[in-house]
């Protein structure tokens, strides 16, 4: 149950940071230098409207959501492995609950969040072509000679990217600095988690 915790929490503060996401994938992009100048991008290409800023929030809640249950979920299952490693190791039962030293929380986040890079990749890459607009795509021009607007859709945008560019593109583009990035993060988390459990006595009153 606890996996599915994030899944409240990823909700209400992709609520209130709706309005920020598009913003520094168009600096890290080099769409813009600035977040003035990203925000000016926005409202030009919207007449005016911030409306743009909210461009894209079902990429995001598709993306982060499944990410935050696999994260959580992944590290679980690597506590799991590395207790029932130890066990076979030591010759003893092993103990699931038992808390982990920082190093093997650290080891085991780096490999949770390198995983869940894998597993939610796709849906990054269709999360960033949406909110920067990089949908390789021209608008369709109508009878009247007026521009159609564009279907940025998860859907719409994943076919066009196997179409025009393949499954390899959705699986393993900007893959590596991507797990590189999340392992990282997730094994640092992980391992002052542990380290300040352990400072604290914590680790004590848990057994």
């Amino acid at each position: 149950m606890r996996s599915f915790v994030p899944f409240f929490s990823y909700h209400r503060a992709l609520t209130l940071g709706l309005f920020y996401f598009s913003l520094p994938q168009r600096i890290v992009l080099g769409l813009a230098d600035s977040p003035m100048a990203a925000i000016k991008q926005v409202r030009a290409a919207h007449g005016g409207s911030l409306r743009g800023l909210m461009l894209g929030w079902q990429a995001n809640l598709a993306r982060d959501v499944p990410f935050a249950v696999f994260k959580l979920s992944l590290y679980e299952a690597c506590v799991c492995s590395y207790a029932t490693v130890q066990g076979m190791l030591t010759g003893r039962q092993p103990d699931r609950h038992e808390p982990l030293s920082p190093h093997a929380s650290t080891a085991c986040g780096v490999a949770s969040g390198a995983l869940t890079a894998v597993l939610t990749n796709p849906l990054d890459v269709l999360n960033t072509r949406i909110k920067s607009g990089m949908t390789h795509v021209e608008p369709p021009k109508l009878a009247s000679g007026s521009v159609a607007a564009t279907d940025i859709s998860m859907s719409a945008v994943a076919r066009r990217v196997l179409a025009t560019e393949g499954a390899s593109t959705l699986f393993l583009s900007g893959l590596a600095p991507r797990m590189v990035t999340l392992g990282m993060g997730s094994g640092i988390f992980w391992g002052v988690y542990a380290h300040t459990r352990s400072a604290l006595g914590l680790d004590a009153v848990a057994r």
